[in-house]
């Protein structure tokens, strides 16, 4: 199969999901109405961070994704297990909405300071392997005399 024809497979089978999720939330929002408008604004940071995330594996997705429904799930049951009105009520508090993008935003900040959370971690450990092997150096110098020891110049 010639490569214009797996762009063109790709391109019309991506144009036939977008298709499907068009319908699938035209329906949930005829069936559910409230509970669609909640749910669909409650997971907008997630979409924005799909659209966003670039790699292949969505990392950065999956993380704002967990964190998102972290903070949507405690408002969920009330939404949707009561009438139209009730939860019309329920959406319009801010309070409810502080929580839910703070969660989501508390999963940006995850990606934002993990990677120098690692590089600490990283540090400590690589500082306390050096300590260790100084400690050796020196109880094997102690040990066999000052003749043992060599010292080697690093490049910088």
């Amino acid at each position: 199969m010639t490569n214009k024809k797996k762009k063109k497979q790709k391109k019309s089978g991506g144009m036939m999901r977008i298709g499907l999720l068009y319908l699938a939330c035209l329906i949930l929002a005829v069936v559910f109405k409230g509970s669609f408008i909640f749910f669909l604004v409650g997971m907008l940071p997630s979409i924005v961070a799909y659209i966003a995330d670039t790699t292949k594996q969505k990392e950065i997705y999956r993380c704002v994704l967990a964190c998102n429904i972290a903070g949507m799930l405690p408002y969920a049951k009330k939404v949707f297990s009561v009438s139209l009105d009730e939860s019309l009520r329920i959406i319009i508090d801010p309070s409810m909405w502080f929580v839910i993008y703070t969660f989501a935003g508390g999963g940006w900040l995850l990606i934002w300071l993990m990677p120098y959370m690692a590089e600490l971690v990283t540090e400590f450990g690589q500082n306390a392997r050096i300590a260790k092997l100084e400690a050796i150096q020196k109880q094997l110098v102690n040990e066999w005399g000052a003749e043992i020891q060599r010292k080697v110049e690093l490049l910088p």
